[in-house]
């Protein structure tokens, strides 16, 4: 996210045509947390954290979709 921030800081990249890069980038996060999670605390932590990461995406994804 930092370098998109820096295309757009630089006008190489209009900051509408950001948005979806960013948003991957947050999607593949909440991945890796799903994982983390699962390594450190195992597959009952991983299904507890799970729940909230899928809403926090959700709702990221159907903002970007409904507005």
């Amino acid at each position: 996210t930092m370098a998109i921030g820096s295309l757009v800081a630089s006008n190489k990249l209009i900051a509408a045509n950001a948005a979806i890069p960013v948003m991957a980038a947050i999607s593949v996060n909440a991945i890796s947390k799903v994982i983390a999670a699962a390594a450190s605390g195992g597959k009952t932590f991983a299904l507890n954290v799970m729940p909230s990461l899928i809403l926090q995406i959700a709702a990221l994804w159907l903002g970007w979709i409904l507005f």
